[in-house]
C-alpha cells in the first residue's frame, strides 16, 4: 500500500512544479484517489482532463493517471454540505437543486417565466426546466431527465424513483398526477383537474422517470453540484472547464444538428471529487435498507444511520451499538472497502469486535475481523468478495466490558461492480 505523505509535502511539491513552470501554474489540490482495487491514497492534483488527471510528486515530477485506473476521487475530509449554494442572489430569485435520473445534481437559480416566452429560441424546449447556473447562461433540462427538484431551502433528501409525479407544498400538502411544466408556476394534471400552483408555494417535486446510467465522468463541486461532462480541460492557472450534457446533445460533434454544449468554468479548488464513467463504484448506502438485529445480550437495536451524501453518493453509515446489518449484493459485486472508526472521542472503555461476512449459496464466509478500542480506534477494511456472494453483513460485537462506547462509524463504504 502506498505510504501517505503529509499535506505539507504535497503542497511543497506543487509549489516547486509551479515555480518550474514560471509561477503560472495554479496550486495543486489534495484529494483521496481510490483505484480499481479500492485502495486509497492521498494525491496532489495539478490538472483534470477528459481522459486523465495529473498528479504532483514530492521529487518535483508529475504523473498522468488514466481515468480508466480510477474508481473515484474524494475529498480527504468528509464534511456535510448545504444542499444549496450560499452565494447571494437577487431578490425574488428561487434557488433550485435538481437531481437528474443519471445521478447529476444541478444547483442554481430557477429561470423565471414560461419557456415559450424566453427570447433565446435554443432554450424554448417543451417540457423542460430552466436553470441559471453560477457563471453560466441558463440551460433547459428536459423534465423526463429529472428525478427530483428541491426549491428554495428544502432539506437535502435522497429520493427513491417515484411511482407517480408528486408535488409537495410548503404547508405539507401533497398532490399527485402528471407534472406538465415547472417555471414561475407548477402545472400538474391530476385525475380530476389541472392544477396550477405558484412556485413559491412548492417545496419539492418528484418525477416518475426511470433511472439512467451516466455515460461520462461525473464531477462534484464544492456547492454540492454533480455534473456530467463530455469534455474536461484545465488551464495552467487552474481554471477547470466542463462541457455539460444537461441538454442532451447526443448528436455527433460537427453534425448539422449538433449544438455547442453549455460550458461551466470554475477553479480547480472547487472540484471536491469525481467518478469516472464506468468506474463501477457503488455506495453501500445507496442500496435498499438492510435487515438488522442486535448482537450480544441486547434484545433490540435501532437501524443503521446513513449520513449526508458525498461524492458518488457515498455516505458514512453509523451503527449506534452492537448489531449486525445485511445488504443484498447486486450482480457483479467483487470488492468491498470502508474505514471503520469509533469516532474522534471513542472513550477510554471503548472495545468491540468487527466482522465482515459474505453470504453465499454454501453459507456465510468470514472476510475480515478487527478489534477496535481506545488505543486502536480505526480499521482499514478492503476485502475481495467470493464468487456468487449474494449479501454482505457488517457486524459489531460487544467487547470484554460489554456494550460500552461501541458506536461504530463505517466511513464511505463502497462496492466495486464489474459487469
Amino acid at each position: 500500500m502506498t505510504t501517505l505523505l503529509t499535506k505539507a509535502s504535497w503542497r511543497l511539491a506543487g509549489a516547486a512544479l509551479a515555480c518550474a513552470a514560471g509561477a503560472t501554474m495554479a496550486a495543486p489540490i489534495e484529494r483521496l484517489l481510490v483505484d480499481r482495487s479500492l485502495e486509497a491514497r492521498e494525491v496532489s492534483i495539478l490538472a483534470i482532463s477528459t481522459d486523465e488527471i495529473e498528479i504532483a510528486h514530492p521529487d518535483r515530477t508529475s504523473e498522468p493517471i488514466p481515468m480508466s485506473d480510477i474508481a473515484v476521487i474524494l475529498p480527504i475530509e468528509q464534511a456535510p454540505r448545504s444542499a444549496h449554494p450560499q452565494s447571494t442572489m437577487a431578490p425574488g430569485t428561487v434557488r433550485v437543486a435538481v437531481t437528474m435520473t443519471d445521478g447529476q445534481r444541478v444547483i442554481g437559480a430557477l429561470g423565471l417565466g414560461a419557456l415559450d416566452a424566453v427570447p433565446d429560441p435554443a432554450l424554448a424546449i417543451e417540457d423542460a426546466l430552466l436553470v441559471r447556473l453560477p457563471g453560466a447562461d441558463r440551460v433547459a433540462i428536459a423534465l423526463d431527465r429529472i428525478a427530483h427538484i428541491e426549491l428554495a431551502d428544502a432539506p437535502r433528501t435522497s429520493p427513491a424513483i417515484a411511482d407517480t409525479d408528486t408535488v409537495t407544498l410548503r404547508n405539507g400538502d401533497v398532490i399527485t398526477g402528471y407534472v406538465l411544466a415547472v417555471g414561475s408556476d407548477v402545472e400538474i394534471e391530476t385525475d380530476t383537474d389541472e392544477v396550477i400552483l405558484s412556485v413559491s408555494t412548492v417545496s419539492t417535486i418528484a418525477l416518475a422517470n426511470p433511472a439512467r446510467t451516466p455515460g461520462r465522468t461525473l464531477v462534484s463541486l464544492a456547492n454540492g453540484s454533480v455534473l456530467e461532462a463530455s469534455r474536461i480541460t484545465t488551464t495552467p492557472r487552474g481554471t477547470v472547464k466542463l462541457a455539460l450534457t444537461l441538454t442532451g446533445g447526443d448528436e455527433p460533434a460537427g453534425s448539422e444538428s449538433a449544438e455547442a454544449p453549455p460550458v461551466l468554468a470554475f477553479t480547480l479548488e472547487e472540484v471536491t471529487g469525481l467518478v469516472p464513467a464506468g468506474s463501477g463504484v457503488l455506495a453501500l448506502a445507496s442500496l435498499d435498507a438492510p435487515t438488522h438485529a442486535p448482537t450480544g445480550e441486547r434484545r433490540w437495536a435501532s437501524p443503521p444511520i446513513a449520513g449526508p451524501l458525498g461524492v458518488g453518493g457515498l455516505a458514512t453509515i453509523e451503527f449506534p451499538g452492537p448489531m449486525t446489518a445485511t445488504w443484498p449484493l447486486p450482480r457483479g459485486a467483487t470488492r468491498f472497502a470502508t474505514v471503520a472508526t469509533l469516532g474522534t472521542v471513542p472513550g477510554a472503555w471503548a472495545d468491540c469486535m468487527l466482522e465482515v461476512r459474505a453470504q453465499t449459496g454454501a453459507g456465510p464466509v468470514e472476510l475480515s475481523t478487527h478489534r477496535l478500542h481506545a488505543a486502536s480506534p480505526t480499521a482499514d477494511i478492503r476485502v475481495e468478495l467470493p464468487a456468487g456472494a449474494t449479501a454482505i453483513t457488517l457486524a459489531v460485537l460487544p467487547g470484554a466490558r460489554g456494550p460500552v462506547h461501541d458506536r461504530v462509524f463505517f466511513e464511505r463504504p463502497m462496492l466495486l461492480i464489474e459487469r
